[in-house]
């Protein structure tokens, strides 16, 4: 919901919330407004219309959305309440990973609406896709100690958000900044997707521990273009095996004393 309309230059949210605050001046008078937030799904009772623009919950977030668990909450609130006749607005940009389809407490959210009455829906869908738009992440941080220093280790992704398949090859000028020192490396990607396993940033003699972002440059949304992550020492794994039978034990033993990863402490 962070991706801008490159005319008004207003995010998905920004639009979504400034249509629905004007609805609701031209068309509630003298009823309770009820917002509930996405990332935390607490509930949040407002006295007008136009405090939706500038509440604290209503501002970006790199939270997923839970759709069922959002339609939940508010079906507990209306039950609670009594609430009687409701009108309930969602906006979504419609991500699939939002909404889980496929999930089970769909039929159940359905059976218990069709039995209120005075209940109706309303859904703000944006829908549309930004060809240019890039995401980065990071997963499986670890340091790793060798003869020339550290090195930090990663997975590192990048993701295209276009639906048609990228022609040719997209040069990203990427920017690393570890313990407050940058770095710049420009990364080919071909398609909508680069994923490089076991990345490796040199850490030289620098502290054992400390932080770091992974920067792409600006683009239609800018909620997706930074990734931070931490590191420190690996902590030391221990063993503990109790059995009654020598010959188990020394199998387990025997296992534990040969580690996959050599640069763990065991």
């Amino acid at each position: 919901m962070e991706q801008k309309d490159p005319r008004s230059e207003r995010t998905k949210r920004a639009t979504a919330l400034a249509k629905i605050s004007d609805l609701l001046k031209k068309t509630v008078h003298r009823s309770q407004i009820v917002l509930i937030d996405s990332a935390t799904l607490s509930v949040t009772e407002i006295s007008k219309p136009e405090d939706l623009l500038d509440l604290p919950v209503t501002e970006p977030t790199d939270t997923a959305a839970d759709i069922p668990a959002l339609l939940q909450t508010a079906l507990d609130y209306i039950a609670t309440n009594q609430s009687g006749r409701t009108d309930v607005w969602l906006a979504s940009d419609l991500r699939a990973s939002d909404w889980e389809v496929a999930s089970g407490r769909w039929e159940n959210l359905r059976a218990a609406f069709s039995g209120l009455e005075g209940l109706r829906f309303y859904l703000l869908n944006y829908p549309s896709v930004s060809e240019d738009n890039l995401s980065v992440s990071v997963k499986n941080l670890r340091r790793r100690n060798g003869p020339e220093g550290t090195d930090l280790l990663m997975d590192l992704t990048i993701r295209r958000s276009g639906k048609t398949e990228l022609p040719g090859t997209l040069k990203i000028p990427v920017e690393f900044t570890v313990n407050g020192t940058r770095t710049m490396e420009t990364m080919a990607m071909e398609g909508n997707r680069l994923s490089l396993l076991g990345y490796t940033i040199s850490l030289g003699g620098s502290e054992p521990r400390g932080w770091g972002r992974v920067d792409l440059p600006a683009d239609s949304n800018g909620q997706d273009n930074t990734c931070f992550f931490v590191f420190g020492e690996a902590p030391v794994f221990r063993t503990t095996i109790l059995s009654d039978d020598r010959q188990v034990t020394q199998a387990i033993r025997s296992a534990a004393e040969s580690p996959v990863d050599s640069t763990q402490h065991y």
